[in-house]
């Protein structure tokens, strides 16, 4: 009977502990499904608000005819300069891209291919190929090394 009411007593004060590290396992699972809920969703909003971006930078180019010239693939630089309002433009795209690039690295999201393959299409133009000559001494050295390999793709 003694020897029962040990093992009653060894069982109880056990299951104490039990309950305990029951407890501590399930706060930091409801924890770290909580951290991934939140990651998830800070993941949706930065692509939602780089979207955002894109769509602000680009939809200039329909409501600013004097930007039109950044799309075409030939013109004649020598006769018309890069003016001011394209140059603008086009470092506007850079700035983006920079973020974009940043956010991409940080694991916020994952385009990878095409950010490259926009950065291919884009600097190749003549306009931002310009800009982008006049602008890679003040960018991030990363990001640089970034858009001349995917500009030489």
């Amino acid at each position: 009977m003694e020897l029962l009411l040990h093992i009653a007593h060894a069982l109880a004060s056990r299951s104490l502990d039990l309950l305990e590290a029951i407890g501590i396992v399930s706060s930091l699972g409801f924890t770290a499904a909580s951290f991934s809920r939140e990651a998830r969703s800070r993941r949706l909003t930065n692509l939602l608000i780089f979207t955002q971006e894109h769509r602000e930078i680009w939809s200039q180019l329909l409501t600013r005819p004097e930007l039109a010239r950044v799309l075409q693939p030939k013109l004649n630089l020598s006769r018309q300069p890069v003016t001011d309002a394209e140059a603008l433009f086009v470092t506007f795209v850079i700035f983006h891209l920079n973020a974009v690039y940043r956010a991409q690295r940080e694991g916020e999201f994952s385009t990878r291919q095409a950010v490259a393959a926009d950065v291919h299409w884009f600097f190749n133009l003549p306009i931002p190929k310009i800009v982008w000559a006049r602008s890679i001494a003040f960018a991030e050295p990363d990001f640089a090394r970034f858009v001349e390999s995917a500009r030489s793709q």
